[in-house]
């Protein structure tokens, strides 16, 4: 009798998972987001040379963007993979030379002059940088890129009204004309993504003189505007100031900074992040100010265990813009979600399990960055805080219950491939883990998780010494 209400118990949770792995299947919000999330990546025709309708031209490019982020993740990482040594650098210098010759009516700067005071002067095209180092920002981001892409196949890069800010270093100031690249106070991306369109239009044979001559006109003429810094640090705070005015400018969100203050530190900036935190404040307006949650999320984010989430979030912001991620700015305020913490009850093997790693905490920020991806655009908002502790405990159980199946030799590709549903959010997965979790056995075994009827298959112990760790 027993063995038959177990069966039907069983059965019956087979039925409940069967009805909700239905409810999966996607939903979109109009049947223009269903075209474009179902269509099939679109191939750009490698020679465009024929193509005259400037509509179709800015389309595919517009197409080829998407294809470089999603490879690269960024034009600017994009450049880096292209142009991966100094040689090929110059050779792509020397190609935007040619292509867009120096006017002898325009004054280029000339590096020897900068540093004493701000000066406005004309910046030729070959001048730009993409390199990381120029900026104290990191890359930046792929959704601003694209509205700016938009904005140069449209009306070209205009910088007269709002001209690039930037510095440069004693050692700039000794190369000659030829050899100069300036280094950005503000405007990595607006340059990033122009030296990437140039270089791609180049790459498909586009004429751009003929086909977009409002382009090609204000890229003749690019004005900047050098200002004069003491250090890296000085740099960074302005960066941030004018990151907190300007209408295609948005102010520093929490990873901004974490990723900004990580590069001051690597840089020697000589401060510690607090310290550059109250510099930047001393002047800041009162919406500008880095205080409270969002200071202390930022903090809390720059410790070592946290780099390759941070690196993840990173990712998935550039990809999303801020306002269609999963987490608020001040959600890394709660310690629970960050490595090093762990509960204190009665329960003294939940506590251990329950503890949160570098590994948890990496699963934890890549499978909701997987699960966010998944969803339609409407549908992508932060989590509640109570949504994102239940996840991060669920992520510390399975690395604890995977650390165990490791350990007892557990077939390497099976494991991978239940990972792999965990971190997608399959539902039948999730209901086990979240039941096994809330009911906090007293001798919970790895086993729980991962039982036989999950076809995980046991390799013979004559086969342990061939078996390589998993890589969470």
């Amino acid at each position: 009798m027993a063995k038959i209400e177990e069966d039907e118990r069983i059965k019956a949770k087979e039925e409940d998972q069967e009805m909700m792995a239905k409810s999966e299947s996607p939903v979109f919000d109009t049947p223009e987001e269903a075209q474009e999330m179902l269509a099939e990546p679109v191939k750009v025709p490698d020679n465009l040379s024929d193509v005259t309708d400037r509509a179709v031209l800015k389309q595919h490019l517009l197409e080829a963007f998407d294809t470089a982020c999603d490879e690269c993740g960024g034009p600017a990482q994009w450049l880096l993979h292209r142009f991966p040594k100094e040689e090929d650098r110059k050779l792509f210098r020397a190609g935007l030379e040619q292509e867009f010759p120096m006017m002898a009516s325009i004054d280029y700067v000339q590096p020897a002059v900068l540093g004493k005071s701000k000066q406005r002067c004309h910046v030729h095209v070959a001048m730009l940088s993409f390199q990381p180092e120029r900026s104290t920002k990191g890359f930046p981001y792929r959704c601003t890129c694209k509205d700016l892409l938009d904005e140069y196949l449209v009306h070209g890069f205009l910088t007269e009204a709002e001209p690039l800010l930037l510095w440069s270093s004693p050692d700039d100031r000794e190369l000659s004309q030829a050899d100069f690249e300036i280094r950005y106070v503000k405007g990595m991306a607006r340059c990033s993504t122009l030296l990437w369109l140039l270089a791609r239009m180049a790459d498909l044979k586009i004429d751009v003189m003929a086909h977009f001559p409002h382009l090609y006109q204000t890229v003749q003429v690019i004005h900047g505007l050098f200002e004069s810094h003491p250090d890296l640090m000085s740099v960074a705070i302005a960066n941030a100031h004018a990151s907190n005015r300007g209408a295609i400018r948005a102010p520093h969100d929490v990873l901004t900074w974490v990723t900004k203050l990580m590069l001051l530190d690597q840089a020697g900036a000589g401060k510690t992040p607090t310290q550059i935190l109250e510099a930047f404040n001393s002047n800041a307006s009162a919406k500008g100010k880095v205080t409270g949650q969002r200071r202390v999320s930022a903090l809390n984010l720059l410790q070592g265990s946290c780099k390759n989430g941070v690196d993840s979030m990173v990712k998935l912001l550039s990809q999303l813009g801020n306002k269609a991620v999963w987490w608020h700015e001040d959600s890394f305020c709660n310690k629970k979600l960050l490595p090093g913490w762990a509960p204190r009850t009665n329960l003294r093997q939940w506590n251990q399990i329950l503890a949160v790693t570098e590994i948890s905490f990496s699963v934890f920020v890549e499978s909701l960055n997987m699960q966010q991806l998944s969803k339609s655009s409407r549908s992508r908002r932060p989590l509640d805080k109570c949504r994102l502790e239940e996840h991060a405990q669920m992520c510390s159980f399975w690395c604890w219950a995977t650390q165990g199946a490791m350990e007892n030799a557990v077939d390497k590709e099976k494991l991978a491939s239940l990972s792999d549903k965990f971190r997608n959010g399959d539902v039948a997965m999730t209901l086990d883990v979240q039941s096994l979790l809330h009911e906090r056995k007293h001798d919970i075994q790895w086993s729980d998780v991962f039982p036989v009827r999950q076809n995980v298959m046991i390799v013979p112990f004559f086969h342990l010494e061939d078996i390589v760790k998993f890589d969470l």
